[in-house]
């Protein structure tokens, strides 16, 4: 019923667990190895993996991914990092999901959750030729089934994503450059090498993709609120706040429901002193439906981190410590908030503090 299809190289430290996870679920599981020089294969081999086929590393992801898919030989595929593990609950799921689907049905997503985000991706899918990734990194498999005519049904199947061991940003970024060559009229390629900028904290670089992106997009492209959220932080970390402001202005009325977007739009306002703008928007945000911080679980914490600031920057010491304490109840490990609740306390008496923060 279900395959497998797993691409690795020197994963011997997380390998492992990501096959044992999914043993129990699936009838095979294929591998693809694109050169591995550690313990990798031999751990397959140990976890139950019924092939592990050799694949000379070609500088596009999607060549290796689609290779594992034309191995399977099941119905139905799924496809996981190495670096990855599939809860129980979930596993018990996939085969029901495959019996009841409709021929309209190509593909399941599941919820790919790491400490700090939590991404949807359609990681069931049809064993159909027709279905094949796009891309040297941050492969697609959506606009194959788009253009198969097929349906995707969304899931609340958690795969849980524990980051190996390798540095991969050096080897994205090169990929994508490769990628945007190829294509470079595509935004969300140019989205895509723009954020790996920001996160080498090349800013200008990153704010050049991030333009070119915009520009070439469609306003209801899903990536397009975090694009505007990610523009808005780099002119803000080079200090550009006329262009931060037009910026965070400009996707707060395309995306007004957008929790990530109003939190720039806040962090401009706080930057430039409007605390009272500050406060309203980071207020709410922590007024918004919790679903809507699947993306970036933290942002509710980060958000609160910094409404606690705007107070205690206007010196309402008693409302930032109560924010520093409400964190504290959500995560007690946040060292952040209990500096800032020693600072309020230092400052309004550690009396009063106590009683302030037991109304939290």
């Amino acid at each position: 019923m279900i395959s497998l299809a797993m691409i690795c190289r020197n994963n011997d430290d997380t390998i492992g667990a990501a096959l044992a996870s999914v043993k129990p679920y699936v009838d095979e599981m294929v591998l693809v190895d694109t050169g591995s020089t550690d313990k990798t294969i031999a751990i397959a081999f140990d976890g139950g993996a019924d092939y592990v086929h050799a694949s000379t590393w070609k500088d596009d992801f999607s060549y290796h991914r689609n290779f594992s898919l034309s191995l399977c030989r099941e119905p139905w595929i799924l496809w996981m990092d190495s670096d990855e593990v599939l809860t129980p609950e979930g596993g018990k799921r996939l085969r029901g999901l495959c019996e009841s689907a409709g021929p309209e049905i190509g593909g399941f997503t599941y919820l790919q959750k790491s400490p700090n985000m939590i991404v949807e991706r359609v990681g069931l899918i049809r064993n159909d030729p027709r279905l094949r990734f796009v891309g040297r990194v941050h492969e697609q498999i959506v606009p194959s089934l788009k253009k198969a005519g097929y349906l995707v049904e969304q899931t609340d199947i958690i795969v849980e994503h524990h980051q190996d061991k390798i540095d991969r940003n050096p080897r994205n970024l090169e990929l994508l450059k490769m990628q945007v060559a190829d294509y470079p009229q595509s935004p969300y390629w140019l989205h895509k090498l723009g954020h790996t900028y920001l996160g080498q904290e090349q800013y200008e670089d990153a704010i050049h993709y991030f333009i070119q992106a915009k520009e070439c997009s469609n306003p209801d492209d899903s990536y397009m609120p975090k694009l505007y959220s990610y523009l808005t932080l780099c002119y803000l970390l080079t200090n550009r706040l006329d262009e931060a402001r037009a910026t965070a202005h400009e996707g707060t009325e395309k995306y007004p429901h957008d929790p990530e977007v109003l939190f720039y739009w806040s962090m401009v306002a706080h930057t430039e002193k409007r605390w009272k703008d500050a406060e309203n928007g980071y207020s709410c945000i922590l007024k918004m439906k919790q679903s809507l911080f699947e993306a970036d679980p933290r942002l509710h914490i980060k958000t609160r981190h910094n409404l606690a600031a705007v107070y205690e920057d206007t010196k309402d010491y008693p409302k930032a410590l109560q924010q520093w304490q409400m964190i504290i109840n959500s995560d007690s490990t946040y060292k952040a908030a209990w500096e800032g609740l020693c600072r309020c306390c230092d400052t309004i008496g550690y009396q009063r503090g106590l009683m302030v923060a037991q109304s939290a």
